[in-house]
C-alpha cells in the first residue's frame, strides 16, 4: 500500500496524489472504529509490530502479546511523523517514552510494552492456540459491558507477564533518565542529551544514532505534534494526522525516505534539510496551518464510526 502511495508520486501526473490521499483516510479512520468499537476487540501481536500495527492494536479493548516482539514507531527513519494516532496514544505513555519512541523509532520489547501500557497482557506463542480455545468456550451476553469483563477475566487467567522467562524491561530501568531526556524543550536537546547518556550507556547508542540520521523536518514537525495533541481527543488527533499526512505525501522527505528504506533500500536518504537549524519555522507551520482542512477531516474520520 505505502509502495504504491510513493509510486504514483514519483511517476507524477494530475492524480499523483490520489492514492495515498484515499490510502491514509481509510487506514485512519479504520483506526477510529478500533477504538470506538463497543465489543470486545483482542489483539494478538508477535514479532514485529511497527507504525501501521501499532495504530491498529492500539485501539483494541485487549492486547496480548508474545515473546521476542519488537514494538515500535519507526516513521522517523522514512521523513514521517508518528500518525495513526500516535498523538493520542504516545502522549499516553510513561513521562518522556512517547517523545523518544516518536522521534527515534526506539525499539521495545513484549515486557516494555506492558510496562508503557501499549500491551496488557502476555501469553507466550505456544500458548496462543489453548488461549483461543478457552475464548471460544466463554458464554457472552447482550449486555457488551459484561462481555468486556469476561473477555477481560479469560486474558489475566492466562497472563504470564510476571513469569520469569519474561524478558525484562529496558524502559523500566532508564525510567528517569527517559523522562530527562523526553522532557526536553527541542529535538536539538534531546539529541545532545541522547549523545551524553550514549557516552556512558550503550543502550542509547540505537535512539541517538536514529535521531541523527533521521529526516529533521520530521524530527521537528513530530515534536510539535506531539505536545499539540496532548489535550486532543482521538478524533481530533486522527483529524489532524489526514492533514499531515497529506502535507507529507506532497513534500520531500517522506517520498525519499521511503525510496531509500524500502524501495531501492540503499538507505541513504537525502533529506531535503540535514540540519535542525535548517529547517524554517514558517516550513514546520505549514503543515499545522489549514485548520478548516483539519476540521473537515475530523468530522470525515467522525462520520465513519462504528459501534
Amino acid at each position: 500500500m505505502l509502495f504504491r502511495s510513493i509510486r504514483q508520486v514519483r511517476d507524477g501526473g494530475n492524480e499523483r496524489y490520489a492514492y495515498g490521499d484515499a490510502f491514509f483516510e481509510e487506514e485512519y479512520i479504520l483506526d477510529r472504529m478500533i477504538h470506538r468499537f463497543g465489543k470486545p476487540f483482542i489483539v494478538f501481536s508477535h514479532g514485529v509490530n511497527m507504525g501501521g500495527g501499532m495504530g491498529l492494536s492500539a485501539g483494541a479493548s485487549h492486547r496480548i502479546i508474545a515473546e521476542s516482539s519488537k514494538v515500535a514507531m519507526p516513521e522517523i527513519h522514512i521523513g514521517l511523523f508518528p500518525d495513526v494516532g500516535g498523538g493520542f496514544f504516545l502522549n499516553r505513555l510513561p513521562p518522556g517514552v512517547g517523545m523518544i519512541m516518536a522521534l527515534t523509532g526506539l525499539i521495545i520489547n513484549e515486557s516494555d510494552a506492558i510496562y508503557a501500557g501499549l500491551f496488557d497482557a502476555f501469553v507466550p506463542k505456544a500458548n496462543w492456540e489453548s488461549t483461543i480455545d478457552h475464548l471460544t468456550q466463554l458464554e457472552f451476553t447482550q449486555d457488551w459491558q459484561l462481555n468486556q469483563q469476561l473477555v477481560t477475566t479469560w486474558m489475566l487467567q492466562h497472563d504470564a507477564s510476571l513469569d520469569d522467562a519474561m524478558a525484562s524491561s529496558m524502559l523500566s530501568h532508564y525510567a528517569k533518565a527517559l523522562r530527562w531526556i523526553g522532557g526536553q524543550p527541542t529535538p536539538a536537546s534531546m539529541l545532545e542529551q541522547l549523545q551524553r547518556a550514549a557516552q556512558d550507556d550503550p543502550w542509547f547508542d540505537a535512539p541517538a544514532n536514529s535521531l541523527e540520521r533521521g529526516s529533521p523536518t520530521a524530527a521537528l514537525i513530530s515534536h510539535r505534534y506531539l505536545h499539540d495533541c496532548f489535550h486532543r481527543s482521538l478524533e481530533e488527533v486522527l483529524g489532524l494526522d489526514l492533514v499531515l499526512a497529506r502535507r507529507f505525501l506532497r513534500g520531500h522527505d517522506f517520498p525519499e525516505g521511503v525510496r531509500a528504506l524500502l524501495i531501492d533500500k540503499d538507505r541513504k536518504p537525502s533529506w531535503r534539510h540535514t540540519q535542525f537549524s535548517e529547517v524554517s519555522a514558517d516550513d514546520i507551520a505549514l503543515h499545522f496551518s489549514d485548520l478548516a482542512y483539519s476540521s473537515r477531516d475530523e468530522r470525515s474520520i467522525a462520520a465513519n464510526q462504528r459501534t
